[in-house]
């Protein structure tokens, strides 16, 4: 199955270029990994709408490690249930 995906360094900068206020082309950062047909896309919308509302609990930001740790866990979750993947 073919995958999207994005290097660590592209993901920085693309945050730090969105933190700035300026536009970013996200096709010029995204890669492909995998064979076969694509992942399916569907399930995109309703996760970007689970991870904003988890982001909403946190309306000054993570403040710690604890706070950190929570969302992350809290994401991971978010995505494992929204991730469509083909048997």
């Amino acid at each position: 199955m073919r995958y999207p995906i994005m290097t660590t360094a592209d993901a920085s900068a693309y945050l730090a270029t969105k933190r700035s206020g300026n536009p970013i082309d996200l096709e010029r950062l995204a890669k492909t990994r995998g064979t076969g047909t694509d992942l399916p896309q569907e399930f995109i919308e309703n996760l970007r709408a689970d991870l904003a509302s988890l982001k909403a609990k946190y309306p000054q930001g993570l403040k710690g490690p604890k706070d950190a740790n929570q969302f992350e866990a809290d994401a991971a979750r978010a995505i494992h249930q929204r991730v469509a993947v083909p048997a």
